[in-house]
C-alpha cells in the first residue's frame, strides 16, 4: 500500500512538472509578442523620432510634448472621411479632421484650427534694409514679411540682363561693347548668336593668337574683345 501511494505521487508531480515545461514556451512566446506590438515611446525633449509611415500619437492636454511629455509611435490612416472637423497639428497647420492630421504625420495640438498671427503693424518711416535680395522700407517691414535676417542699406541692384547679339539679330551691343562669340560659332555665319559683353580695358602681353570677326589677328582673345570683335577660331587668321 505504502508504495502505490509513493508511485502515485511521482506521476502526478512528473504529470505537473510535463504541464509547466509546455506551458513555459508560449508564456515567453506572449511576452515577445507583447513586447513586439508595444507601442514605440516618440517627442518629448529627446525628439524621439517614428518610422517613415507612422506618426507620432500625443494626447491632445500634452501639447504635443512642450512639456516633455512623450507620445506613442502609430501608423498613418491611408484613407480619411471627408468630415469637416478641424483640428490644429503638431506641425502647426490646419487640418480638416484629426485623421487628415494623422495622415500627413502630425498628431494633434488642439481640437481646432491653428491660431492665426497677430498682424504686425509697421509705420512709413523710410530707413531700408536688405532682405533675401528685396528691399524693405524699414526693419519692421522686413519681420512682416517673415524675415529673420537682413542687413541694412538698399539691396545692391541685380547685374543688367545679358543682351544677346549676331546671327540674324545683328550687332545689337552698344558703343562700349562687343559680341562675345566663341570658337565653334563662327561669328554668327550659321545664326549663330552670342551676347554682349564689355569691351576689357586693360589686357596681358599673352602670345596665344586668335582670328577674329573682324578678319584680324589678335595676340590673345583679350586683345580682340579690346577691339570690339569676338573670335572666330584660334590661332592666326589666314
Amino acid at each position: 500500500m505504502k508504495l502505490s501511494s509513493t508511485l502515485g505521487l511521482s506521476v502526478f508531480t512528473l504529470f505537473v512538472g510535463s504541464l509547466a515545461a509546455c506551458a513555459s514556451p508560449t508564456d515567453d512566446t506572449t511576452a515577445q509578442e507583447s513586447d513586439l506590438t508595444a507601442p514605440r515611446a516618440c517627442g518629448g525633449f529627446l525628439g524621439l523620432q517614428c518610422g517613415g509611415d507612422e506618426f507620432c500619437d500625443y494626447d491632445v492636454r500634452h501639447m504635443c510634448g512642450a512639456a516633455d511629455h512623450l507620445g506613442s509611435c502609430k501608423k498613418r490612416p491611408e484613407i480619411c472621411a471627408e468630415i469637416y472637423a478641424p483640428v490644429c497639428g503638431c506641425d502647426g497647420e490646419t487640418y480638416e479632421n484629426r485623421c487628415a492630421a494623422e495622415r500627413a504625420g502630425a498628431g494633434v495640438f488642439a481640437e481646432a484650427p491653428c491660431a492665426l498671427p497677430e498682424p504686425i503693424i509697421c509705420t512709413a518711416e523710410w530707413d531700408p534694409v536688405c532682405a533675401a535680395g528685396k528691399t524693405y522700407s524699414n526693419a519692421c517691414g522686413a519681420r512682416a514679411a517673415g524675415h529673420t535676417q537682413f542687413t541694412p542699406g538698399e539691396c545692391a541692384p541685380p547685374p543688367p540682363a545679358e543682351r544677346a547679339c549676331g546671327g540674324r539679330l545683328g550687332d545689337t551691343c552698344g558703343e562700349r561693347e562687343y559680341c562675345a562669340y566663341e570658337p565653334g560659332a563662327y561669328c554668327g555665319m550659321a545664326d549663330a548668336v552670342a551676347v554682349c559683353r564689355l569691351r576689357p580695358e586693360v589686357c596681358t602681353a599673352e602670345y596665344d593668337p586668335v582670328c577674329a570677326c573682324d578678319g584680324k589677328t589678335y595676340s590673345n582673345a583679350c586683345g580682340a574683345a579690346a577691339a570690339g570683335a569676338g573670335v572666330f577660331r584660334k590661332g592666326t587668321c589666314n
